[in-house]
């Protein structure tokens, strides 16, 4: 999917683009950090894990962002919260209705992976690594 970049953000617009758990660039590709827009609804149906620390930021709406195999199960969410994800974390955003966020990432991101795991016992049943430097994430 190509995406063209604007010199200046309307970090809403680019959410709507992005579609349910998509990070869609809101900035220049040059800048660093990059910030990466979504616009989510419902449970995130996989868990992300970026090889680089990220900072997810609520611009509107309420959720959860849930981790997997971590000493914190989750943070509620709510307008202006930020959540910092450390690299390595496995995590996915769980909204209570429609909900805009922000993910900060490095602007050489790393490796990226999402894995489906099971609903009732967390056994990892899928999963795909992609080098989030080189593809885009959207796709």
């Amino acid at each position: 999917m190509e995406y063209e970049r604007s010199k200046i953000a309307d970090l809403f617009s680019v959410a709507q683009k992005a579609g349910p758990f998509g990070d869609l660039p809101a900035t220049p590709g040059d800048l660093d950090p990059q910030i990466h827009a979504s616009r989510n609804e419902g449970t995130q149906p996989f868990f992300l894990t970026c090889e680089r620390d990220t900072l997810i930021v609520t611009l509107s709406g309420e959720g959860f962002v849930d981790f997997l195999d971590s000493n914190v199960r989750y943070f509620r969410v709510t307008p202006a919260d930020y959540v910092y994800v450390p690299g390595g974390t496995a995590h996915r955003i769980r909204a209570e209705g429609p909900m805009t966020q922000l993910r900060y990432k490095a602007l050489d991101p790393g490796g990226e992976t999402v894995s489906w795991c099971c609903p009732e016992c967390g056994a990892e049943l899928w999963r795909r690594a992609f080098d989030a430097t080189s593809e885009t994430p959207q796709r």
